[in-house]
């Protein structure tokens, strides 16, 4: 019987200008390549334990000072850095805005030597280039082990991981609204560290803050916010004990309250706004959408891990529509109609809610090593999107949502290069952001669609589930994907060529192994 034909071309690796076929004969060195470019970091010979925060917000001025503790495990001598007066040294990525003002040994109190070194990579033009700063600790440490830094450092509002929102940009019009926008890669912007997805950790933080603003992060309070200073400032702690990689770490500063959304026994949740907003959100039946959305995404994902769930719904100055932040989602404003919210069901808003809260498995518990393997976090949750939009308004909608999430990759992928086409693509001397796109989201969900229509629903759904539990809290890339994909549904085959530096992966449903034929795209 003949070989029913899967699908997709799921990945081309485009070369880049510095690199050449025989650069490129694996995903691994694909990704080792991809890796080196967007972070400085070496994350083979160190890797980040835990962290702890301690920071002072000013609000008037835009800018954030305080000191950042970091452990590390040393697991191999690094490279040296003898340009820079060391002969051997451990590498964060830092933000052009981030002024380094002293590094020490946290168990010591010894000042340790550093230096930082910035350099810009280009594609094809100085306009499209990425700046690249890296800050190089002396580290005195003979043989392999743990040991701790302690970073004094400040940051200013020129730095793109911190957006202070302008009270004309707010809803309440009065005071700054400050959000954290740090994916893929940009908390270098604030916070010098392994800024890479390949590594996960813990951490603690410890805000102060002036004036009547709440302190928010994508960690658990611990305890109440504290008066200090006289009085005048407010001091408060979280704790993130689960393992996340550093773009997940958040913070908002704001000028917010809350409302409990109250389900007996369910996960605790809370929804945070500004006062217009909030009044309009109590004033409807939107927020009871929530706990219901929770309980199917637990039914088709696992437990939810992370203790709470809050939302905090940021101002029109806000420049995406949401953010995923461990415990802490960000959803735009802009997907409310505040006028007309007890007229009608707002499908745009719980079509965000229901994104970001699916992202809390995808993307928060199993995170993409690399950018370049986004589609893992971002086409699956679009592709689970669908199916809890279906379960809370039925199938019309549903269908509805796909139809438009697939016209809209249509349309925008006719502007798309051949190789931005593909669902992972090669990123290196480019920057970060480009992997994220129509494809990462629309092609990923329109991948994974494919997949239930050749197999059946079920049989997809028990697999993302094994991918889940076999890569709990872990960092994944498309191989892991495939190798689930492979001993879950036993009648995939997985066929790897190599033609001229491009890698391609097809998939095959079969009836007899001995006529599976060559597959096209």
């Amino acid at each position: 019987m003949r070989a029913v034909p899967l699908v997709l071309l799921l990945l081309s690796a485009a070369l880049g200008e510095d690199s050449s076929p025989e650069d490129i004969q694996t995903l691994h060195d694909r990704y080792r390549m991809e890796h080196r470019d967007h972070t400085l970091s070496d994350v083979e010979s160190y890797r980040t334990l835990d962290m702890a925060l301690k920071l002072t917000v000013d609000m008037e001025m835009e800018q954030i000072t305080g000191e950042v503790v970091q452990r590390f495990v040393k697991l191999r001598p690094p490279a040296s850095y003898t340009h820079l007066g060391l002969e051997r040294g451990l590498v964060l990525d830092v933000g052009e805005a981030v002024s380094v003002r002293s590094v020490e040994d946290a168990d010591t109190g010894r000042a340790l030597s550093h230096g930082v070194e910035c350099t810009k990579t280009y594609n094809g033009d100085a306009y499209t280039g990425v700046m690249r700063c890296a800050l190089v600790v002396e580290e005195g440490l003979e043989g392999v082990g743990e040991f701790s830094l302690r970073i004094h450092y400040s940051v200013s509002n020129a730095t793109s991981a911190l957006h202070f929102i302008p009270p004309h940009q707010t809803h309440g019009g009065a005071r700054s609204f400050l959000v954290s926008v740090t994916q893929p890669s940009n908390t270098r912007g604030w916070i010098p560290c392994q800024d890479t997805a390949a590594v996960k950790f813990p951490f603690r933080a410890e805000v102060t803050v002036r004036g009547p603003y709440r302190v928010l992060m994508s960690g658990l309070q611990a305890g109440r916010p504290v008066r200090v200073r006289g009085g005048a400032w407010t001091r408060t702690s979280f704790e993130q004990a689960l393992p996340v990689p550093p773009y997940l770490i958040a913070i908002t500063v704001a000028d917010v309250q809350s409302v409990e959304v109250v389900k007996e026994g369910g996960i605790p949740m809370r929804v945070w706004a500004e006062r217009p907003v909030l009044q309009a959100l109590k004033d409807s039946s939107l927020l009871s959408v929530m706990p219901r959305m929770m309980d199917i995404c637990i039914a088709k994902l696992g437990q939810y891990p992370w203790g709470r769930y809050d939302v905090v719904i940021t101002p029109p100055g806000y420049i995406f529509g949401g953010m995923e932040y461990p415990g802490m989602n960000y959803v735009s404003s802009t997907t409310l109609d505040l006028n007309r919210l007890s007229s009608r069901p707002n499908y745009a808003f719980t079509q965000m809610l229901a994104h970001e809260m699916i992202h809390s498995w995808f993307g928060d518990i199993v995170t993409p090593s690399y950018v370049g393997d986004s589609w893992l976090a971002e086409g699956i949750t679009v592709f689970i999107e669908f199916e809890v939009m279906e379960e809370l308004y039925g199938e019309e909608v549903g269908m509805f949502i796909r139809r438009k999430k697939f016209t809209s990759l249509k349309t925008a992928i006719l502007g798309y290069s051949e190789r931005s086409r593909v669902l992972t693509p090669y990123l290196f001397h480019k920057h970060p952001m480009e992997g994220l796109s129509y494809v990462t989201y629309n092609k990923g969900a329109l991948f994974m669609e494919y997949l239930v229509s050749v197999f059946d629903r079920p049989a997809v759904e028990g697999m993302l589930r094994k991918f889940l539990d076999r890569f709990y809290f872990q960092s994944v890339d498309t191989e892991d994907f495939l190798h689930v994909l492979r001993e879950e549904i036993p009648q995939t085959i997985w066929i790897p060529t190599h033609q001229s530096g491009t890698g391609y992966i097809k998939f095959v449903k079969y009836h007899d192994k001995s006529d599976c034929g060559e597959i096209n795209d």
